[in-house]
């Protein structure tokens, strides 16, 4: 038993040493501890805080939190004994955070230097898992939860400058999704971003991030010219200086989303038991009422995306049985860069019941052909008697006049 003790503290060496190493990068993606591994720090020093070394926590801090709206989200890492390793996509350690009956806007971001002019592309995979119970293999009234990526082209860290562009959002459940923007690099460095935002305060909103990557393609140098023999110069006029050019801004982008649900108390408003309607068409109209884009979708929502910011109109149409509870049509203003949501409501319409089918009656006969019938019948038995009377009484009046002459 003595002689194992050396070898199994030799081992525990190895075991804490190996900890301390630095975690495992791709050479070709960019970025520095991509695949979220490491001893995660306490960012916040209250134990909610726990972010993968080499990222940054971001959080929309309010308004309506008094409503469940916008708080900051618990930070924490999922680890290959989890649930089987399900929510890790590839290492031993996956980046996670949530609210519990809250909503959050908020992710994780890193700052990488990058030879300016570069053509930047940023992926990572991510897994959301939006539910009003408790069971993390089961999505039951879901809260919307919508993921995105972004880069920052110009190197600035704030999630919310104009400056960064977004992804188009994501809103699956329980499944691992690879999201993906590109950007050409302003400057000597581009930050990126990665964004969890539930639409409503279910019981659990969060959402995993894996295996991030950062590819980068530096701009082709341009070839110089051979020198040509100079001339011997002569004297030139001094040119007038020449205004530098300004680059010109890259319009920012935005979305509009739209579903459809089924307004059961017809209150105008989703409630968490309220399930979206499946093939409800909706119509994107510009400013001067042309049609922009239709959609009809089988999940119940669609985002129409790549938007730039204007005055749009959205109109929803609804389906035969149902009836609208909310407004059927919405004049919107998008913001540069924003996302705006509209919510068309509505109910079936209840089953006629059909009337019963009467019974046949026969019809009366009239009072007035009744008594004509019988008159008639007691007219054609006096006319005969009468004529019988005639036919008697006749030959006696006849011997009667005869016998006076």
């Amino acid at each position: 038993m003595r002689s194992r003790l050396p070898l199994m503290a030799f081992v525990l060496s190895l075991i804490l040493v190996a900890g301390l190493l630095p975690w495992p990068a791709r050479a070709d993606c960019g970025l520095e501890n991509n695949s979220f591994e490491g001893a995660y720090p306490d960012h916040f020093g209250d134990t909610h805080g726990y972010v993968a070394p080499a990222w940054q926590p971001w959080y929309q801090d309010g308004p309506d939190q008094a409503s469940g709206k916008n708080w900051r989200p618990t930070y924490g890492a999922f680890d290959t004994g989890y649930l089987g390793g399900k929510r890790v996509h590839g290492g031993t350690y996956a980046q996670k955070f949530g609210t519990q009956w809250a909503t959050h806007n908020a992710g994780v971001y890193q700052r990488v230097a990058v030879p300016q002019g570069s053509q930047v592309t940023f992926t990572v995979w991510a897994l959301a898992w939006s539910s009003q119970g408790d069971d993390p293999t089961v999505v039951s009234q879901p809260g919307n939860y919508r993921v995105y990526v972004g880069i920052d082209p110009t190197g600035g860290t704030d999630w919310a400058a104009p400056s960064v562009r977004w992804s188009e959002p994501r809103m699956e459940y329980n499944t691992w999704m690879q999201l993906s923007i590109s950007a050409q690099a302003q400057g000597g460095a581009v930050t990126v971003f990665v964004r969890g935002n539930p639409e409503y305060p279910v019981k659990n909103n969060e959402s995993t991030w894996d295996d991030a990557c950062l590819t980068v393609v530096p701009p082709t140098p341009r070839p110089t010219n051979t020198p040509r023999p100079t001339n011997t110069p002569t004297d030139t006029p001094t040119p007038a200086p020449t205004a530098t050019p300004t680059a010109t801004p890259t319009p920012l982008t935005g979305s509009i989303c739209v579903q459809a649900f089924n307004d059961k108390n017809g209150n105008g408003k989703r409630d968490s038991s309220e399930e979206l309607l499946a093939g409800v068409r909706f119509s994107l109209l510009d400013s001067q009422q042309a049609e922009v884009a239709s959609a009809a979708p089988a999940s119940g929502s669609h985002c129409f995306p790549g938007l730039l910011g204007a005055a749009y109109t959205v109109r929803g149409s609804v389906p035969e049985g149902y009836e609208a509870t909310t407004p059927k049509e919405w004049a919107l203003t998008l913001p540069p860069g924003g996302t705006l949501t509209v919510d068309l409501g509505l109910r079936a319409l209840p089953t006629p019941t059909p009337p019963p089918t009467p019974t046949p009656t026969p019809t009366p006969e009239p009072p007035l052909s009744k008594l004509a019938s019988t008159v008639g019948q007691g007219l054609f038995s006096v006319s005969g008697l009468l004529l019988a009377l005639v036919a008697i009484a006749l030959p006696f009046g006849l011997r009667y006049v005869r016998a006076k002459e």
